[in-house]
Formats: C-alpha cells, sequence, structure tokens
C-alpha cells in the first residue's frame, strides 16, 4: 500500500520554519506553500522509517537506551549500500563529533522532542538527536539542491510539488527511499528512473559499500553517545 504524503495546510510548523533555512543554503530562491507542505511530510517521513526501524532490532535488547550508533545501523538498513547512505552517516558522525553548538539547521531540540514523544525508548543517548538532526537536515537538503535543479530547467524561480517528485524521479538513491510515496499536488512517485546517478547498491542492505571510510570511523567516533 502506498503512503500519502499529504500537505499540511499550514506553512507555521517548526519544520517550516527550518526548511526555510536549508533553501538558503543551498541557494535556492523561494518554496512554494504546497513543496513545504510536501517537505514536511517527507521529513517525519524519514524520521518515522528510521525509528521505526530501530525498534525492529533493539525490542528484545534488555538496555532500552537508543543512541547514536542505533540510528547509524538504522539509516543503513533504510538507506542501503547507498552513496546517500554513506553521505548521511558521515554528516551524522560529524554532526556528533561538534556536539550541538554549531546550530544545524534541523533544531535537535526539535529531533529530541519528537523522540520522545514517539515513546519507544525511555531513554537516549546525548548525541542521538544531534545525529538524527543531521542526517534529515542532509537528506531534505538533497532533496532541495535536486528540486531546484529541475526549477531552473523549467525555467521557474519557485519550488513546487511536482519540482520534487520529478527530483525524486530522477535520483536512484532518493527514488528507493520515497518509492512508495503519493505527493500532493503531483502525483504518485511510481518508476524507476532510467538517468539517476550512479551509485553501489548492497544486496545486504546493512553491509556498508566496500571500502567505506565511515564504517571504521564511526565505531570510534560514536560508540559511546
Amino acid at each position: 500500500m502506498r503512503s500519502s504524503i499529504y500537505g499540511t495546510g499550514r506553512s507555521s510548523t517548526p519544520e517550516a520554519t527550518m526548511i526555510k533555512r536549508v533553501v538558503k543554503s543551498v541557494g535556492g530562491s523561494s518554496v512554494s506553500a504546497k513543496g513545504v507542505a510536501v517537505l514536511v511530510s517527507m521529513i517525519r517521513h524519514v524520521f518515522v522509517e528510521i525509528t521505526l526501524m530501530t525498534s525492529t532490532f533493539k525490542e528484545r535488547a534488555p538496555k532500552q537506551t537508543l543512541t547514536a550508533r542505533d540510528i547509524q545501523f538504522a539509516v543503513r538498513l533504510v538507506l542501503g549500500g547507498t552513496e546517500l547512505a554513506k553521505h548521511a552517516i558521515v554528516q551524522g558522525m560529524a554532526a556528533v563529533q561538534r556536539g550541538s553548538t554549531q546550530g544545524p539547521m534541523i533544531k535537535v531540540s526539535y529531533v529530541k522532542r519528537c523522540l520522545k514523544s514517539s515513546m519507544l525508548y525511555a531513554r537516549m543517548g546525548r548525541g542521538t538527536p544531534i545525529y538524527l538532526a543531521a542526517v534529515l537536515e542532509y537528506i531534505l537538503a538533497e532533496v532541495l539542491e535536486l528540486s531546484l535543479n529541475v526549477a531552473r530547467e523549467q525555467k521557474k524561480t519557485i519550488i513546487a510539488p511536482n519540482h520534487i517528485r520529478t527530483a525524486i524521479q530522477n535520483d536512484n538513491e532518493l527514488f528507493g527511499l520515497f518509492d512508495k510515496v503519493i505527493i500532493a499536488g503531483a502525483g504518485a512517485v511510481s518508476h524507476m528512473p532510467l538517468n539517476g546517478r550512479d551509485h553501489f547498491v548492497s544486496s545486504h542492505p546493512s553491509i556498508p559499500p566496500p571500502n567505506d571510510p565511515s564504517d571504521s570511523f564511526s565505531k570510534l567516533s560514536i560508540q559511546n553517545y
């Protein structure tokens, strides 16, 4: 069954404010109200996919504390052995190393509240919301940058839902993440792109791409968070 990415009908959500910051960071002019609503729902979709994935491999664990390592493993499972996953993981690790002092555009406090409201875990490590915020921000920036390129190709200055859909359909990795969604105002993301980026796809999503520098580094950098 396909899930629907419907707009919230509001542009004043916390996510909408964050989206505007990310738009500026990728050099975009603006996003339509419907486009913002779609992107808000996309952030929530990725958040749910990752957090629910952690519950599948931690449900029998005696220590119910969600750590940054758990988020990293879930990202590998959700995104598979792709360049998108590798770069998202690197961004997450770098954010944990910096801490929350440098102010990511996806607010750590927002992600922390969402994790608490999910009531999946009694506790979380201090690096957990930092890592997840960085992953969400990276994926959002990728979607926005590609959507902006589509809009410019069509000689448009405002990113609309159909630009977002086309961007996803033209990118193999984003298509794999959003291939079961319907974008309000643009229709279903319904077919595999022909001209997406070349990337490594593992037959075992939990196994990183070969020679992935993030794998060994991650064991050292976030094991205590």
